[in-house]
């Protein structure tokens, strides 16, 4: 009555798979990477800016998971992976930016 295959070949370029492979580590490493001067501050900048971007993250999931349907989900959910990851280091690079610029002024 009904024939469910349960595992098949499907031929697909291998493109997706081989970025991820590439970027995930790539940009752990880029983001997670000890800075030339880390103290208590960069620190601090870091854990807020990785709680900031997973807030913001799920909040993105969240809209998407409501609006979005059908196929085009899993590539949302593709991006998604990497969003948190690009919220982060966008985030970190700007206070720490804003934090150089601000001890340059006080001195």
């Amino acid at each position: 009555m009904f024939d469910y295959i349960f595992f098949s070949v499907i031929e697909d370029s291998i493109t997706d798979e081989l970025l991820m492979i590439v970027v995930i580590p790539a940009g752990l490493i880029y983001a997670f990477s000890k800075e030339k001067y880390e103290d208590e501050m960069v620190a601090s900048i870091r854990l807020h800016s990785l709680v900031w971007a997973t807030i913001v993250n799920y909040s993105i999931i969240f809209v998407c998971y409501i609006f979005i349907y059908g196929m085009f989900f899993l590539d949302v959910m593709m991006v998604a992976m990497l969003s948190q990851l690009l919220i982060f280091i966008a985030l970190f690079r700007f206070k720490m930016y804003r934090f150089k610029n601000s001890r340059q002024d006080e001195e």
